[in-house]
This record gives structure tokens, C-alpha cells and sequence, in this order.
């Protein structure tokens, strides 16, 4: 497990700077003011930067992989450039991978594991606040209610206490600050993984466990059953095992009564709730079957458009003429081409190395399958950090020096 450390200024500034990643990670807030988030994060990348180089003497160059990545899709979008092309867009990816890229590896893991501690922070009071309003929705009425039509086509808008929001449209699915579950969902497996098999930390895990369950997302859910699976069958800790099954065994008994209690009292069915929102989708449930077509379709064209353009893609375009998808696989794919979908793919897979190759892959597919983040914050640090792992040089292991005979 992690060792708890005081919280210094270095430590103060990356929790700020870790803060407004989250936020700029698909929040209300950041839908709400991306052009000035975006402005405050690049601003906030270089003075970090200075800082970190006047405080610590910390300063990398790029290496190839980070270059390739920020450098390409100024290239897809020089061979497209009669597509629309957003030179806006691709200058921000390029500006923050070669940011990022200029942080040392260590200096990104700690950044990493900073979001991961305000992704549980966020979790802690999801779970309170989802519940209180779940149990009382009349306190609802005291929160001020937003509207927001700019990206989301929920025309109730949504409840914003900054740390927390509620669609106004209604429904059970915890999202924290995000503009819907499935992001929440990306963010909090992210969160549950480093925790586990970075951090060492199962302690914590539980909140993880039981908010995820909240949130009612297919990815989120096959994300934590990869994690659990890895838990039980490949750990060969045995402690590690015993702590994470009793996690298991004493969550599940506590939702179970929450089900039948909230069946019971409130004549809301739980099961029913958790069957159409993970598999009613494949299985045709009227709720969630059309927003699974629509993604399917879209995926679909997708890779259409990449098989007609696979080295280039046909770059990427302004909002007003970008293919709607629901994935970064698709997302990367026909803006950027195959080629760099593959390396993208291979890099953003070796943060979660410690899952084993088989897991590994499958957890970094889920994932990066589940919502449409290629270019977000989150997958930038990920995507980086992960590049830096593959140019790292492992030490050696230190030679045992055996005592030599004494001729006499």
C-alpha cells in the first residue's frame, strides 16, 4: 500500500493542478466553459512546467513515440486540409502531448495518482449525495438548476453543486460531475485500477465498488469484473485475495438489502433498472436498445470512412462536421487513420500492464470502447505516461559480488 505523506506545496499544487484535470475530463463545468478550461489547462501545463523546473531541476525532452503522437495529426490535417480541418483542435492535442511530454516520468505518475485520489474524493460524496436525493428528491428544489443545450440535448438541464450534479431530466444513474454516467464510469475505472494494482491500496476500494455500482454503466461494470477477475485468479497474494473477496461478499450483502429495502419502500426496481441499463441494449429493451443502434451505426461509419483512408484519416474537423461517435477507437480511427489507431492503442495499453497481457488488452479495448475521450486529459496522461514506460530503461539488477579466495 501507499505510504500517506504530508501534504507540502508540491503536493498542494498537483492536487490543484490534478483538480482541474478532472474537471476538464467531461465535467458539467467543462462543457459549459471549454474554450476558457482549455485556455486555464495549457496555461496551467507551462507554469507547472516552470515551476517543476525551478523547484526540482525536472525537465525531459519528448522521446519519438510522444512525438509521433503530437505530430500527426498536424500532418493528417495538412493532407486534409480541404476537409474542414480544425487546426484549433489538433494544435491543442499537439501543445498538451508535448506539455505532458516534458514532465519526467515520475512527475507524471505523481500527477496520475493525484487524479486518481480526487476521482475517490468525488466518489465518497456521489454515494452520500446520490443516495440522499435518491431517498429525498424534494431537496433537489434548493440546488440551482443550469440549463445546458450546447452539447447534451437535455433540455431540463442539470443540478450543480460544483462537486456534484443531477440531470434534470431525472433518473437513478450516478454521473459526479460529469455530463453523464458512462464518463463518470471512465474516470472511476481509471481511479479503481490505480488503486488496486498501483497503489497497492484495497482499503479503499469498497467506495470505488459501491459507487461504480451507482452509476449503472455496461462499461464500468465489465471494467470492474476485469479488475476482480485478475484479483481472484492471477494475484498469488493471498492476503490481497481474502481482503478483496470479503470486500466483495460484504458489498454485495449490503446492495442486496439496499435492493429489497428500496423495492420495498419506494416501488422502484432496482434489478429491472440494472438489467435494461447493462444488457437491455443488446437484448432490445426499449429504453437503452435505440442509444446501442446508434452506436453501433456510427461505429460502423466510422471505420468505413478509415478503411477508405487508412493512413491518414480525413483529419480532424470542426464540430459541425464531425461524425457523432460514442468511441475513441471509432474517434481516432477515421480523423487519424489505422496506423495511428494501432500505436495509439499499443500505447495507451502499457499503463495497465500489471493486469497481464491478456486482461491488459482487454481492459484498454472496454475502456477506451466505452465513451469517446481519445483527446480528453485523462487519456492524454495516460497516453503519455505511457509512452515514457516503453522508453524507460529498467535497472539492472545489482551483481551479487562473491568474496574471492586469499592466495596466502
Amino acid at each position: 500500500m501507499i505510504k500517506r505523506t504530508p501534504l507540502n506545496e508540491e503536493s498542494l499544487i498537483e492536487y490543484l493542478i490534478g483538480a482541474l484535470f478532472v474537471y476538464c475530463n467531461g465535467s458539467w463545468v467543462y462543457l459549459s466553459y471549454k474554450t476558457p478550461m482549455i485556455v486555464l489547462l495549457i496555461l496551467s501545463l507551462i507554469l507547472f512546467l516552470i515551476y517543476n523546473y525551478k523547484k526540482n531541476n525536472e525537465l525531459t525532452t519528448p522521446n519519438g513515440i510522444i512525438i509521433f503522437l503530437a505530430l500527426f495529426p498536424v500532418l493528417c490535417c495538412l493532407v486534409n486540409i480541404d476537409n474542414n480541418a480544425n487546426f484549433v483542435s489538433v494544435a491543442n492535442i499537439s501543445t498538451t502531448y508535448l506539455l505532458l511530454g516534458c514532465l519526467p516520468l515520475n512527475r507524471l505518475k505523481s500527477l496520475l495518482n493525484k487524479y486518481a485520489n480526487i476521482i475517490y474524493f468525488l466518489a465518497v460524496i456521489t454515494i452520500i449525495l446520490n443516495t440522499t436525493f435518491l431517498l429525498f428528491p424534494s431537496l433537489l428544489s434548493f440546488i440551482p438548476l443550469t440549463l445546458q443545450t450546447v452539447f447534451v440535448l437535455d433540455g431540463y438541464g442539470f443540478y450543480n453543486l460544483f462537486i456534484f450534479t443531477v440531470r434534470g431530466s431525472g433518473g437513478l444513474r450516478a454521473q459526479s460531475i460529469f455530463w453523464e454516467p458512462g464518463a463518470w464510469a471512465f474516470n472511476q475505472a481509471f481511479a479503481a485500477f490505480w488503486m488496486l494494482y498501483i497503489n497497492k491500496d484495497t482499503k479503499r476500494f469498497p467506495i470505488m465498488l459501491i459507487s461504480m455500482f451507482l452509476t449503472f454503466s455496461t462499461t464500468g461494470i465489465a471494467l470492474i469484473v476485469l479488475l476482480l477477475l485478475n484479483s481472484f485468479i492471477f494475484s498469488k497474494d493471498k492476503k490481497y485475495k481474502r481482503s478483496i473477496g470479503r470486500t466483495v461478499v460484504i458489498i454485495g450483502a449490503l446492495l442486496s438489502v439496499a435492493i429489497v429495502y428500496v423495492n420495498a419502500n419506494f416501488n422502484i426496481d432496482i434489478l429491472q433498472l440494472l438489467n435494461d441499463q447493462l444488457f437491455g441494449k443488446f437484448t432490445g429493451a426499449e429504453s437503452t436498445a435505440l442509444s446501442y443502434q446508434q452506436r453501433t451505426e456510427a461505429t460502423a461509419k466510422a471505420f468505413s470512412i478509415a478503411l477508405a483512408n487508412p493512413v491518414f484519416g480525413i483529419g480532424k474537423m470542426n464540430e459541425d462536421n464531425t461524425l457523432f461517435v460514442t468511441s475513441s477507437i471509432s474517434e481516432v480511427c477515421y480523423q487519424l487513420g489505422l496506423i495511428y489507431l494501432v500505436t495509439y492503442i499499443i500505447v495507451f495499453r502499457r499503463i495497465f500492464k500489471p493486469l497481464g497481457l491478456v486482461l491488459s488488452i482487454a481492459f484498454c479495448m472496454i475502456m477506451i470502447n466505452g465513451e469517446a475521450y481519445s483527446f480528453m486529459i485523462l487519456s492524454s496522461l495516460i497516453l503519455i505516461y505511457g509512452a515514457k514506460l516503453y522508453m524507460a530503461i529498467e535497472p539492472s539488477p545489482p551483481k551479487i559480488m562473491y568474496p574471492q579466495p586469499v592466495e596466502v
